[in-house]
């Protein structure tokens, strides 16, 4: 595990864009968060990963939840 946070905090360090998605449409924070990884998630997020609602549920981010939720109330 701290392997994969040095290679992540290397990559975030070659500004590589956090919100490229996979091939099953998912960003390096989806799968971060989905696999319990919130310490590698919140760097994603420091470093302007995209937060979607699913990941501010995880990461409880109360602020990102209610900007998301204002921002998009038609698609609740």
């Amino acid at each position: 595990m701290k392997r994969q946070k040095e290679v992540l905090r290397t990559l975030l360090e070659l500004r590589v864009d956090t919100d490229t998605l996979d091939e099953s449409g998912l960003t390096a924070l989806h799968l971060a968060v989905l696999s319990g990884q919130l310490a590698m998630g919140q760097m994603l997020v420091d470093h302007g990963a995209e937060i979607t609602l699913a990941a501010a549920v995880v990461l409880d981010g109360d602020d990102d939840i209610e900007r998301l939720l204002a921002k998009d109330q038609d698609g609740l």
